[in-house]
């Protein structure tokens, strides 16, 4: 039984904060953004799944504490804002890929009070999940919200689980404490995305009879106990859906248990021989682990998973690995199915890390938490990538990723302008976050507000910062398009460059690729669905502050639609009986939004009659109209716009725009309704 003076953990990423050494690893320079993340060192033996590196380093300077997304040549793909965060990944929400991530404070105990970020494909946050509560903290502060940073997993349910920590006084007798000591209780949240409501909660304190405080493996000693440093008997630190509740994972109990709806402990998964209600092999020993998953699930197995970690920062023996189980719920049995550990780079890891099942493949990402590496394994637990962000024990990344990402970001792409000569420039161009686009042009034009520009010439696309030398110009105005082989992706603006050699022209507009996402208005991920949109008003939910336009097809063949502002979406095929959405969206450069519809492909750049539905988002409100140009491609059906506000609002007929043959009656189309309701096209 642990007692005072036994204390084997010291906790998590505190550890982080104790390393004075000085950093050497080598960090990245932009012309383009003030970004310094890290440089990862990429190595592959073997072949790898498709995807991306989704980091979230934090170590002992500011430089690269954000989420970072890298590709698999070691180029930076995204960089959000510089704060800490953790669990930054691609999840599915409402049949979309979303990525999430938390941002919030860290303690020094391990543990950190924030909120949990859900970002569409254009890197628009579409929901905030917080939590509030009556919590007690370690230096009595109130946060806005009180998510810890250990665990945010969407659902299948479309709900979001979180993990919390409270600081409770509980008498601490039976481990060597006192009566008044103080603990952390470790508790886990079902929130509901869409309106931020609890679902389900549980505390394990409050199930102290199931899993006893004498059984932790955390010891107290005299320094902890107190409010200011409580004791950690629980550390959970993962938490899925299961059966009829959930499978979470307590660190200090080296353990899993399956808790029901009702609260009630079911079993317990240990990692240590002869405890637990699961019989264990010997290959199947894990401690103070990480990241429990659960795959291919049935009625008398599963597969279970988690990340062995092995090791604490007063204990560095064994090798941190990944594990992997059949376990057999009937007969209560559990056969090691792999253990993965690269042989030639065996790691001590001693807090945090991850273990990611990526496909059908068998390859499985491992993030090794306290160590800043990614290493991937193939179905024959061979190691074939390697990618390191960071010193050991100097830079962490609470967990690590490799996902399947596609991304458009709203805001415009970023140029600087270094002019080298009389009639020659050197060109930097950056486009933060977008994966679609492979080449660039450079477009002359003759003035800041040109409608009309001329390529002057191309650049392959190198990483995340591309530059070139620019000559025989004869103009001094400068823009950039990222391109997908011909097809314009997003504009920069058109900006004048210095006349003075060596000195560099950052234009002001494309620094808001430096700014937050969240303190941007970003564009939202649009959503194809079937069947045919109701009538009826629909509940906003009320974690989503804005509505949406919609664009709803009853034609009888497909309508094409781009959603264009500063930069121009890829085109959309909306079928018969089938419904676009996207959010209300304001974009930084041209303000706003043109939904642009044809009823041919690629009708944007061949001049086909076109439909604009047009709005702008100002504020609580958004104006909108409808207009065509180059001919009127519904002409003869009836075409209309109304607006769907929250449920219980009466409709308002002034808010209507109505075609009866397909063409403008003549008139101001412009009309203004409030920016929490819905705009609804419908065509034919």
């Amino acid at each position: 039984m642990p007692g005072r003076g036994l204390l084997r953990l010291t906790v998590g990423w505190a550890l982080l904060s104790l390393c004075v050494a000085v950093d050497t690893w080598p960090y990245m320079t932009l012309q383009t953004a003030p970004y310094q993340p890290p440089q990862i060192q990429v190595t592959k033996s073997g072949t790898t799944d498709p995807g991306y590196l989704f980091v979230g380093p934090r170590g002992n300077k500011p430089e690269g504490t954000a989420a970072l997304i890298y590709d698999e040549d070691g180029n930076l793909v995204y960089q959000g804002p510089d704060e800490v965060t953790a669990n930054f990944r691609v999840q599915r929400l409402f049949n979309q890929d979303v990525i999430t991530f938390w941002a919030g404070n860290m303690t020094d105990l391990g543990f950190g009070y924030g909120t949990v970020h859900i970002l569409d494909n254009t890197y628009r946050e579409i929901y905030m999940v917080t939590l509030q509560g009556n919590f007690v903290t370690p230096d009595n502060s109130v946060p806005d919200s009180f998510i810890d940073l250990h665990e945010s997993h969407i659902s299948d349910r479309n709900t979001l689980l979180v993990t919390a920590y409270n600081v409770t006084q509980q008498s601490l007798t039976s481990i060597g404490g006192t009566p008044e000591d103080y603990m952390l209780d470790s508790l886990f949240y079902e929130i509901d995305i869409a309106t931020n409501e609890i679902v389900h909660s549980w505390s394990a304190l409050e199930h102290a009879d199931q899993i006893a405080l004498t059984d932790s493996k955390q010891g107290i000693d005299v320094d902890h106990g107190t409010r200011e440093q409580p004791w950690d008997a629980y550390h959970i630190n993962s938490v899925e859906l299961f059966d009829e509740g959930y499978l979470v994972s307590l660190r200090h109990y080296w353990s899993g248990y399956y808790v029901h709806g009702n609260g009630t402990v079911m079993w317990q998964f240990s990692g240590e021989l002869g405890k637990g209600d699961f019989k264990l092999d010997q290959a199947g020993v894990f401690s103070w682990q990480h990241d429990m998953r659960i795959y291919n699930k049935t009625d008398t197995g599963m597969i279970l998973s988690l990340f062995n970690n092995a090791n604490t920062p007063t204990e560095t023996v064994a090798a941190t690995t990944g594990l992997s189980y059949a376990v057999d719920l009937v007969n209560r049995t559990a056969k090691t199915l792999r253990t993965l550990s690269d042989s030639k780079d065996v790691i001590h890891s001693v807090s945090q890390g991850n273990y990611q099942q990526l496909s059908a493949s068998g390859h499985v990402v491992l993030g090794y938490g306290s160590i800043a590496k990614i290493k991937e394994f193939d179905a024959n637990n061979k190691q074939v990538l390697t990618a390191q962000f960071g010193t050991d024990n100097e830079v962490a990344s609470y967990r690590g990723y490799k996902c399947a990402w596609k991304a458009t970001p709203f805001w415009a792409p970023a140029i600087v302008v270094r002019r080298v000569s009389d009639d020659s420039a050197q060109v930097f161009m950056s486009w933060n976050g977008a994966t679609e686009y492979d080449n660039w042009a450079v477009m002359a034009a003759d003035a800041p507000d040109s409608v009309s520009t001329t390529i002057v010439t191309t650049f392959k696309r190198t990483g995340f910062e591309t530059s070139g030398t620019v000559r025989g110009l004869k103009t001094k105005y400068l823009q950039v398009v990222a391109r997908r082989g011909d097809i314009p992706l997003g504009m920069s603006p058109i900006v004048k460059y210095n006349q003075n050699r060596n000195k560099m022209h950052l234009n002001l507009i494309s620094l808001a690729l430096c700014l937050s996402p969240l303190a941007l208005a970003l564009p939202p991920q649009p959503i194809l669905s079937k069947p045919p949109m109701k009538t009826n008003p629909q509940i906003r939910p009320t974690n989503q502050t804005l509505g949406h336009a919609l664009i709803h097809n009853t034609c009888t063949s497909n309508i094409y639609l781009w959603s264009v502002g500063s930069t121009i979406s890829p085109q959309f095929a909306i079928s018969p009986n089938t419904t676009y959405t996207e959010v209300y969206r304001r974009d930084p450069a041209s303000g706003g939004i043109a939904l642009k519809i044809t009823r041919v492909a690629d009708g944007l750049y061949t001049a086909a009659p076109q439909m604009v539905f047009a709005y702008n988002l100002v504020g609580e409100r958004v104006w909108y109209d409808l207009s065509d140009v180059f001919g009127d491609p519904f002409l003869g059906s009836r075409v209309r716009v109304e607006y769907r506000g929250l449920a219980g609002e009466e409709e308002d007929e002034e808010k209507r725009i109505e075609w009866v043959d397909g063409m403008s009656p003549g008139g101001s189309m412009v009309r203004v309704a409030g920016a929490e309701g819905d705009l609804i096209l419908t065509v034919c």
